[in-house]
């Protein structure tokens, strides 16, 4: 995403960083990281998250040699990976990272519901009314959902 988009990786964490306490405090236990240590952790996952994102819903190309898509178990492993109560990142930081790094007109809503249908199993046009909800985290996304 980050040479997708023609901007450097200090875009990203000028953005991010500033919001360190904020993210420090959407979770429960205290994060024993140094001073912005959480803000590079949420950029580097959160640009990932969103590339997967974007591109399993065919906003951006995928190289036929992405080892993500050439072997057919991964992508269900990641679901469950990404959904893993220490994997949660804050929608906040996710929803500021897709907005710098905008593509397409779907929302980063859709696209989280798009990733993870074949998980809900709920068809497109059901989807298509929590395009708007917010959550705290994916799961907690995901659970207002079902």
């Amino acid at each position: 995403m980050i040479t997708r988009t023609g901007k450097s990786l200090s875009v990203f964490m000028n953005i991010i960083v500033p919001l360190d306490n904020e993210i420090r405090e959407s979770y429960s236990d205290y994060i024993d990281l140094v001073p912005n240590d959480p803000a590079k952790m949420m950029v580097l996952d959160g640009v990932f998250l969103i590339e997967l994102f974007r591109k399993v819903g065919k906003l951006v190309d995928t190289h036929p040699d992405d080892p993500i898509f050439k072997v057919t178990w991964i992508v269900p492993l990641l679901m469950r990976d990404i959904l893993r109560i220490e994997n949660q990142i804050p929608c906040f930081v996710l929803q500021k990272l897709f907005e710098e790094s905008k593509t397409g007109d779907r929302t980063l809503q859709c696209l989280i519901l798009e990733f993870f249908n074949r998980a809900l199993g709920r068809q497109p046009d059901v989807l298509k009314k929590f395009e708007n909800l917010d959550g705290k985290h994916l799961l907690d996304f995901l659970d207002r959902v079902s």
